[in-house]
Order: C-alpha cells, then sequence, then structure tokens
C-alpha cells in the first residue's frame, strides 16, 4: 500500500473514467522526488511518478500527469477503426499483447483497445511512438491536450520543427504527432535564399530522400539534424538540402500549401538566365555582353605583356591569366574576365530579398560612378547592382560570391550567408582579418558575413572578394598568393617568433590572411598590399560649382587631416583637393561634394 496521503494536496480534483472517485492533485516535495525511488507506480502507466500527481489515496490510485492527458480516443494507421483507452485491471486474464511490438507485459494499465470486435490492442508507448513512415496522414487532425502542467512534468519535442518545449502541445489522433500551436499551420513548401528550388516540409527526414542512417545537416546552419524530426527538404533527388524549420523560417521569400514536385521545380529566374549565358559563352568567340556598347572577343592567349597589369572593367579586379573577353573596337578598352561574362543583368541573389538590377543609379550623391557597397562597406568606381526601392548598392565581386554554398579556398567547408551578428556578446569577428564592427576598408556595425556554423568561421565580403593573385605588384617582380596561415599551433599554443608586414613593418596576426610570395620571403597585409581604396579611381577629376579648379581624388596620409572648406571639419581617408599647387582648397570627397 502507498500512502501518499502525508503529502501536500490542492483543492482542485477531476473526473477520470478509469476509476469511479474524485481524483485530487498531490504535490510532492522535490527533495524526495529527487532523492527516492519514485513514489508509487503510476496506474495508467506503470511507471515510478516523481513529481506531482493526481490520485485516489484511499485506494491507493494514481495516475501522473502525462497519462491524465492521454486522448480517450485515437486513429491508428494500419488498422481501421477507432482505438479507445482503456484500463486493463487484469493484464493476466486474457491475451492482451500489443498489435505493434507483440508485447505483453506492458499491457497493465492503459491500453488502446478495438472495441469492434477485432481484439486489437496497442501499449501507450508504441501508440504514441512518432512513425517514420508519416505521409500516409495527408489532413492532420490536431487536437489540443488539456492539462498543461502534464507538459510541465515531462516536456515534449515537437515532430514538426524537433526543438524542445514545455508549452501545451497539439496531438493528431491519426498518426500521433505532437506539434506546437504555431507548428500546425506551417506551409507545406517555401523558398528560401539558401537554394534554388522550392522545399517541402517533412515531418521526419527519413521520409523524404535521405537515406537510412545516413547523415542530415541543415543547409543554412551547418549544424546536425534529426532524421526523426521534421524540417524542410528538396524533392528534386539530385540536390541533398535540408534545413531547420526556424532556419527556413530566416530566409523565407515565398510560400505555398500546396507540395512541390520533382518534376515541377521552379528555377530562379537568373540561373535559367545563366545557364543560357555560358552555354553560349561555351559555344561563340563573340558575345555581346550588356555591360558594354561594343562585341567582345574571346582572348584565349597571352596577349597582356610581362610587366602590365591589366583589369577587368567589371568587377576592378586583376586579370592574371586568359582567356577572358576584350573589346573589339580597336581604340575602346574594356576587358570582361570570365566570372563577370556569365553575369546577367538582372539577378535574383541570396542577399536581398528582392531583384538586383545592373546599373542601378547609385545611391551615393555626388561623384558620378562612384558607390559605396552594402555589402563589403568598399567604396567602388564603375559598376554596381541595386534595389530602387530599398536604396541598395552592391558591386560585382559581391555578386559573384555563391552565396547559397559559397566554397572558398581558405576553408574546407561551404559557408552561408548571416547577417547581424555583431554584438556586445558577439563581436561576429571575420577569421580571414580579425575585423568586428569596425577596422581594415571601412567595416560596418551590421556585419554581413558568410559563415561555417560547426567551425565557427567568419568570413566578411572583404575578405571573401580578395583576390587570390597578384601580379606585377610594385612591391615585388613576382605573383603574390593570398595565403591563408603563417603558423598552424592552437588558439593557446604561440608561435615560435614574430611576423611582420613587410610594407609597414607592423607585426601581423599568423592566423590571419596575407600575400605572400614564395621566392623572395615577402609578406604583406592585404590592405598594404592593395590599399585601403583599391577600387577607386584615385587622381580622378571633378568640378565644384563654388571653385574655380579641378578637383582630383586622393588618398590622404594617416597624419594628414585638412579642414574642409565647405564643412569646416577635418578630412580623413579620402579627399577632394585642388590641382592647382598654389590653391589649398579642399573638401571632404562624399559629404560636400555637391559637384557642378
Amino acid at each position: 500500500m502507498w500512502d501518499l496521503s502525508r503529502y501536500k494536496r490542492d483543492d482542485s480534483s477531476l473526473d477520470h473514467f478509469s476509476h469511479p472517485h474524485p481524483l485530487t492533485l498531490i504535490e510532492i516535495p522535490e527533495a524526495v522526488s529527487r532523492y527516492s525511488e519514485g513514489i508509487a507506480p503510476c496506474s495508467g502507466c506503470k511507471n515510478h511518478i516523481w513529481n506531482s500527481c493526481y490520485g485516489c489515496t484511499s485506494c491507493s490510485f494514481f495516475l501522473d500527469h502525462a497519462c491524465v492527458n492521454l486522448p480517450k480516443e485515437i486513429e491508428r494507421p494500419g488498422h481501421e477503426h477507432p482505438l479507445t483507452l482503456v484500463l486493463l485491471a487484469d493484464p493476466y486474464g486474457g491475451s492482451h499483447s500489443c498489435g505493434l511490438c507483440g508485447q505483453e507485459e506492458r499491457n497493465r494499465g492503459f491500453v488502446y483497445h478495438c472495441s469492434s470486435g477485432c481484439d486489437f490492442h496497442l501499449d501507450i508507448v508504441c501508440a504514441f511512438t512518432p512513425r517514420r513512415d508519416l505521409d500516409y496522414c495527408q489532413e492532420h487532425k490536431f487536437v489540443k491536450l488539456k492539462n498543461s502542467l502534464s507538459i510541465k512534468s515531462f516536456g515534449f519535442k515537437c515532430n514538426a520543427c524537433g526543438t524542445e518545449d514545455d508549452v501545451t502541445p497539439w496531438l493528431c489522433t491519426g498518426c500521433q504527432l505532437m506539434v506546437h500551436d504555431k507548428c500546425r499551420s506551417l506551409p507545406r513548401s517555401v523558398r528560401i535564399r539558401q537554394h534554388h528550388h522550392w522545399i517541402n516540409h517533412v515531418y521526419a527526414f527519413a521520409c523524404s530522400q535521405l537515406p537510412q542512417g545516413g547523415n542530415c545537416t541543415c543547409g543554412v546552419c551547418r549544424s546536425q539534424l534529426e532524421a526523426d524530426y521534421g524540417g524542410y527538404a528538396c524533392p528534386d533527388p539530385n540536390y541533398s538540402f535540408f534545413c531547420h524549420v526556424h532556419c527556413a523560417r530566416d530566409y523565407i521569400c515565398g510560400s505555398s500549401q500546396e507540395y512541390a514536385t520533382a518534376d515541377a521545380l521552379e528555377l530562379a529566374e537568373d540561373n535559367d538566365n545563366e545557364d543560357k549565358v555560358i552555354s553560349s559563352l561555351h559555344q561563340t568567340q563573340e558575345v555581346q555582353h550588356f555591360s558594354h556598347e561594343h562585341p567582345l572577343v574571346l582572348v584565349d592567349e597571352e596577349v597582356i605583356g610581362k610587366n602590365d597589369l591589366t583589369c577587368c572593367d567589371l568587377c576592378f579586379l586583376p586579370i592574371i591569366t586568359p582567356p577572358f573577353y576584350s573589346c573589339r573596337v580597336k581604340d575602346c578598352v574594356f576587358r570582361l574576365d570570365m566570372t563577370c561574362a556569365r553575369l546577367v543583368e538582372k539577378i535574383k541573389s541570396e542577399l536581398h530579398p528582392h531583384p538586383l538590377i545592373f546599373g542601378t543609379e547609385p545611391q551615393m550623391p555626388g561623384i558620378t560612378g562612384a558607390f559605396r557597397c552594402d555589402f563589403c562597406h568598399r567604396y567602388s568606381h564603375g559598376f554596381s547592382y541595386g534595389c530602387e526601392d530599398c536604396l541598395l548598392d552592391v558591386d560585382v565581386r559581391c555578386i559573384k560570391l555563391r552565396l547559397g554554398s559559397c566554397i572558398h579556398e581558405g576553408h574546407d567547408h561551404p559557408l552561408f550567408y548571416k547577417v547581424g551578428l555583431s554584438s556586445p556578446g558577439d563581436p561576429g569577428r571575420c577569421s580571414a582579418c580579425g575585423c568586428g564592427s569596425t577596422g581594415a576598408f571601412m567595416r560596418s556595425r551590421e556585419l554581413r558575413l558568410l559563415r561555417c556554423t560547426p567551425c565557427d568561421f567568419n568570413l566578411d565580403f572583404v575578405c571573401a572578394t580578395l583576390p587570390l593573385k597578384v601580379k606585377n605588384h610594385r612591391y615585388d617582380p613576382h605573383p603574390l598568393y593570398l595565403t591563408y596561415r603563417s603558423y598552424e599551433g592552437g588558439k593557446d599554443t604561440p608561435p615560435p617568433y614574430e611576423f611582420y608586414c613587410l610594407i609597414c613593418a607592423e607585426e601581423r596576426d599568423p592566423k590571419h590572411w596575407f600575400y605572400y610570395c614564395a621566392e623572395c620571403d615577402f609578406d604583406a597585409h592585404p590592405e598594404c598590399l592593395l590599399g585601403k581604396n583599391p577600387h577607386l579611381q584615385l587622381e580622378s577629376t571633378y568640378r565644384h560649382y563654388e571653385h574655380p579648379h579641378k578637383l582630383t581624388l586622393v588618398e590622404l596620409a594617416e597624419d594628414y587631416h585638412p579642414d574642409c572648406h565647405v564643412c569646416g571639419s577635418s578630412c580623413a581617408n579620402l579627399c577632394l583637393e585642388c590641382t592647382d599647387v598654389d590653391c589649398n582648397f579642399v573638401i571632404h570627397w562624399y559629404r560636400c561634394n555637391n559637384l557642378g
């Protein structure tokens, strides 16, 4: 006999079909429940009760919160009749083996019984084991569990999204799924920026094309997925793409209550167009590119002089080796590297929910053709993509990154686009340069990073778009290669000696990226080698409506800060100064440059 009468009883009570007397809520002290081996067995499941329960102390009949909340009737796949919850007072009075696992010893107390003469039983463990073949239940019938106290005693993991919670769940009476209220109405298919197909919601990844026992990694955050719980999966068997529900929510750009099928997938418009462009590049030696007014011809042999340095006129990155495209008009110098030649005029990118259009008027006023990229935060001349509705500018170098699964030589795993990691507790520093919200190349406080979550590796857009090779630079006659580490020791192991940049003569972190020439043993910071503003056309000339002479764009020395003649504050980094040597007129190049 189990005596629970000494424990505190609440005034609340309930009537339960399994017992003739009212059941009172009994509070069991934490110290007792923690250090004893259970107070009494639950009359429904025969498990020991560790927390509060409902009971009739005079009859020694007790039910834990889970059993109190069991639905009175369920439907189970594989059986045509409803199953009713009953209490078997004498489990050995007949054959009551479970119709799913075949065991008899678990049928002591509550079982689900078919009252239609089938003599079919399910023990409560098997009745609420989520099935791996959940696709049979096309229209789930969810009912809300009535007593929220039961969830606080054992909690639950949502079958739809895979997250644990202690709120009151909803139960599908057909397949026994247990889900959050908000997960009952998840869209059946969504479009997210990280994948070019519609992806479908599944209640278990084993129900999609994932092989049994196979590893399942989220295509957004790169952390492990649990195959027995829900998420989103690509229906195309050629693409093994899966992601968490919460990751899909963060990047959703379209949703539907219809499932997408493998033979009716909608590809992003820019991917179709790009495929056509790539196909045409392989078929002809001459193209008409949207970025230039004249035809471009393919250059597939070395025509650049040994001491020459040429750049792509679209992205301003150096062209090291052929092939590339060049303008066929004799007096027109326009060159296009192969990756820029594959770009299309209108792009749907993971960077932004709206289409980005080539040649949109830059949002930075003043100097024609100059703008600041909203992703790498560098100033540039030349071409950009933009969104007129959102006043957004993106330089071509950032557009060229494949953000759905960016592969970079500097890291072993794919990198995925993340926004807004910068905070006092999480500065979101770039692993390649160590910069957070401020630093080299004018970082912004709103960080946009490429990230590998399992490795805690971040890459900002400046470092992601650094040229892999710099040729014929004034500091070294040989090519300089982007190098990713000088020292392979662990985080707590100091390097055996100090490392220095041979341009600025300052110490550099051996675990940060740098440029290196093996023949000369020459190494340098990327900013020192390329300059603070490598994509601006310095020495360009302009006219100011209040000044008679031409102004030129110059980069200021770190210790030189002249006062602006328009606003009176000091200038730093860049300014417009008068080309007349006898005139000291200086203004801010982007703030006070209302050019006429």
